[in-house]
């Protein structure tokens, strides 16, 4: 008789597919021959890779305030994403997110929810001002999507600006070696928006405080550097489920009554 497969398996099995499917349609473009759209992509996503069809939500705001349009469309896109699922499009689905655990072994603690909030407040503000989408010029994820690609294919080529958003990327690339999910963890603006859905989306990680013996695995295995405990949930919890190893914690997609730990910290 076959062993049922653990909780860890099976989100192992789980988050393989809604990964690949994120980078499926990060390539959108060349494997359903789709043009580039208005979709809004639910994670971070260069709308200048050559091969997509997605439209990246940052590069989205920022052009409707350039043109001095009410960003009715990408803010109800973002709402719907975020009610689906929260900052769980972050550790299940954004490519840039997956391309950060290939890297990020070192599990460090510690967090600051407010930076990506500066980041994403000054990204807007300097769009709206200087009518330009600067933050786009040094996003690692356009550096990875859009200026590395476009070089390689001939259409870019190595120039000041080009040259500065790959010295961006590699230092992103070397603080992601140092901290897990640094990007995620401290700077990305969209995952800043979608974290503000993080206590209202159905998708919700419980934690029983009945069951808790203070082990600290929970904590030990997040990505996030999040005391678990006290954070799941929060504004920086991307709901991957690596806390799950402990039996106090599990995931349910249902409102339920929220867990104490969620009341206590943003």
């Amino acid at each position: 008789m076959k062993k049922a497969l653990s909780r860890k398996q099976k989100r192992t099995f789980w988050k393989t597919v809604t990964k690949s499917a994120g980078i499926l349609l990060m390539f959108g473009g060349l494997v359903f021959r789709c043009p580039m759209s208005f979709f809004i992509f639910p994670g971070l996503n260069c709308y200048a890779f050559p091969w997509g069809c997605a439209a990246c939500p940052m590069g989205v705001l920022q052009n409707f305030l350039i043109f001095r349009y009410i960003p009715f469309f990408p803010v109800a896109s973002l709402s719907v994403i975020g009610l689906l699922a929260g900052r769980g499009w972050c550790g299940w689905f954004c490519p840039f997110g997956t391309f950060q655990d290939a890297l990020g072994w070192v599990k460090r603690r510690g967090s600051n929810p407010w930076i990506k909030y500066v980041v994403l407040v000054v990204a807007l503000a300097l769009a709206f001002t200087f009518k330009d989408p600067l933050f786009c010029k040094i996003c690692p994820a356009g550096t990875l999507e859009g200026t590395l690609p476009n070089i390689l294919i001939g259409i870019a080529t190595f120039n000041p600006a080009s040259i500065l958003h790959i010295a961006i990327f590699i230092i992103i690339v070397a603080f992601s070696l140092w901290i897990s999910r640094f990007w995620c963890r401290f700077l990305c603006p969209v995952g800043a928006i979608l974290g503000l859905f993080n206590r209202v989306t159905p998708l919700q990680i419980n934690f029983s405080e009945n069951l808790c013996v203070h082990c600290d695995r929970c904590s030990d295995q997040c990505p996030q550097g999040l005391d678990v405990p006290v954070q799941v949930n929060g504004t920086d919890c991307i709901k991957c489920g690596q806390c799950t190893v402990c039996s106090a914690l599990k995931f349910s997609y249902r409102i339920t009554e929220k867990s104490t730990a969620e009341k206590r910290r943003l």
